[in-house]
């Protein structure tokens, strides 16, 4: 919860206070951007804000601005390249977060999404994620 109170004593001095209790990393993260620290909004979990493509909660998981469109959480996924027969989804876990699961999902048309991948990698290392599809199968 957070709270602000102004009010002036007797000489007229304006004294401020400014507190903030946040029970969480994610909460810490939404007052710091949004100035609340609610799921709820703008600062929701699965709001855009910058209509960059990416929702608030994965802007928190890589540490990137949920305001400016310009960053980028460091999320790439390759195509068909050289050697590369199935969609590759490359990941860096940017920040150590144990209280957040990362599942990697993949579908097809004809078929339900399915994990294919649950908290891949570790801490400050880029993994690769392929689908277990090969692409010319999928398509």
């Amino acid at each position: 919860m957070a709270t602000s109170t102004a009010a002036a004593n007797a000489t007229g001095e304006v004294s401020r206070l400014l507190s903030v209790s946040a029970t969480n990393l994610r909460e810490q993260w939404r007052f710091t951007w949004f100035g609340i620290t609610a799921n709820t909004g703008s600062a929701a979990d699965l709001y855009d804000p910058d209509t960059a493509g990416f929702a608030n909660l994965l802007e928190f998981t890589q540490g990137t601005s949920p305001l400016l469109p310009s960053t980028n959480p460091g999320l790439q996924v390759s195509g068909v390249s050289p050697g590369l027969s199935f969609l590759t989804f490359f990941f860096l876990r940017s920040r150590p977060l144990p209280e957040i699961t990362f599942e990697v999902h993949t579908t097809s048309a004809s078929a339900k999404w399915s994990v294919i991948a649950t908290n891949p990698g570790s801490f400050g290392v880029e993994i690769p994620v392929s689908d277990s599809v090969p692409l010319t199968a999928a398509s």
